[in-house]
C-alpha cells in the first residue's frame, strides 16, 4: 500500500476494503464556549453517534480512547496495520485576535494523496448539507498536521466548526446525528457502498435446506464471497438495503439477503451474506466513551490490545 496515496477499494479484490481508524479528538483542554464540555468530550460524542452508522454499513473500525493522544493514535494505527482510511474528528479555534468571530468547517488532507483528496471532497460536499453556512465548508491541503501526514493510509482531519464561536459550538452539540450521518454517507461513497440507515438490532439465525450461505463483500450476487456460513449460524442484523441485510456473524459483519435469515420471532429465508468483521456492541467494554468521567488526565501510549469493531 502506498504511504499516502492509498489504494482504491474497488482495486482490492482479494479482501473486503472497508476498515477505518477512527480518531476523535483527545484534546480535553479545549473548552466549548457554551460550557457543554471540551473538544475531546464533544468529538467523542460525535464518534458515539457515528458508530451505529458504521455498523449499519458494514464498515469495520478501530477507535482510539480519550486517554490517548494524537501521536499515540497514529502510532497505534500504523502498528496495527490493515486500515483503508484514517479519520480524525476535531473542532477548531480561531487565533486569539479573532477568538469567537470565525466560523466554518475545514477538511484537511495531504496534498500528494489522491485518495485523501477524493475523501476530503466527499466529506465537504456532504457536510454542506447540514452546516448552516455551506460556503464556509472547504477542503485544505496541508503537510503540517500529524494526523494527515503520518498515517500509512489515506487520511483526513475534520475541523467541525469553531468551538470558541457560540453558533458553531451549538451546531455541533445539537446536530450530532445529522453530522454523523453525513460522515457515514461520505465513507460509503468513498468505499463504493450503498448508504444504509441504522435500524433496531435484530437477532436471528441462518435458515436453509442445509447448504451453507455465501458471505459477500458487496450486496450483490456478483459480490466477492468472503466465507460460507453453516445452516443455523447465529446472526445480528444492523441494517437492510434492497433485500440485503448487514449482519454480524461469528466476528464477521456482512450484508445478507433479506430472504436469507430467520428472526427469533418469525422466519425468513435468505441466500447471501456480506460485510466486515469485528465485535458486536455487546462485546465492547461497557460505558460510553464520551462520558467526562471516562477521560483521564494522564495521556499515554496506545494500548496493546485495542477493541476492534
Amino acid at each position: 500500500m502506498k504511504r499516502r496515496g492509498g489504494i482504491k477499494c474497488r482495486e482490492k479484490e482479494a479482501s473486503p476494503c472497508r476498515k477505518i481508524y477512527l480518531s476523535p479528538s483527545t484534546q480535553e483542554s479545549n473548552p466549548y464556549i457554551t460550557g457543554s464540555g471540551s473538544e475531546e468530550y464533544n468529538m467523542n460524542r460525535l464518534a458515539d453517534a457515528l458508530e451505529p452508522y458504521l455498523y449499519a454499513n458494514g464498515i469495520r473500525f478501530v477507535r482510539n480512547t480519550p486517554d490517548m493522544t494524537a501521536a499515540s493514535s497514529i502510532a497505534q494505527a500504523n502498528r496495527l496495520g490493515g486500515f483503508d482510511f484514517y479519520l480524525a474528528l476535531h473542532s477548531n479555534a480561531a487565533a486569539p485576535a479573532n477568538a469567537g468571530n470565525v466560523r466554518g468547517v475545514l477538511v484537511f488532507y495531504y496534498p500528494t494523496s489522491a485518495e485523501g483528496k477524493r475523501a476530503a471532497d466527499l466529506f465537504a460536499a456532504n457536510l454542506k448539507r447540514v452546516y448552516p453556512l455551506p460556503d464556509l465548508v472547504r477542503t485544505v491541503p496541508t503537510t503540517a498536521l500529524g494526523e494527515v501526514r503520518q498515517p500509512k493510509y489515506p487520511a483526513n482531519l475534520l475541523e467541525l466548526g469553531y468551538h470558541d464561536n457560540y453558533a458553531d459550538a451549538a451546531w455541533v452539540e445539537n446536530n450530532m446525528d445529522a453530522i454523523a450521518r453525513e460522515l457515514a454517507r461520505s465513507l460509503t461513497e468513498y468505499f463504493g457502498l450503498p448508504f444504509i440507515e441504522p435500524q433496531p438490532v435484530v437477532q436471528g439465525a441462518v435458515s436453509t435446506s442445509g447448504s451453507p450461505l455465501r458471505l459477500r463483500a458487496y450486496p450483490s450476487a456478483a459480490g466477492q464471497t468472503i466465507a460460507l456460513m453453516p445452516n443455523g449460524a447465529s446472526v445480528t442484523v444492523y441494517g437492510t438495503w434492497q433485500g440485503w441485510n448487514v449482519v454480524h456473524v461469528q466476528r464477521q459483519r456482512r450484508l445478507c439477503r433479506r430472504s436469507v435469515y430467520r428472526e427469533l420471532t418469525g422466519s425468513r429465508e435468505c441466500r447471501f451474506l456480506t460485510g466486515q468483521c469485528g465485535n458486536t456492541p455487546q462485546e465492547r467494554p461497557s460505558g460510553n466513551r464520551s462520558r467526562p468521567d471516562r477521560f483521564r488526565k494522564n495521556k499515554h501510549t496506545a494500548p496493546e490490545d485495542p477493541v476492534e469493531i
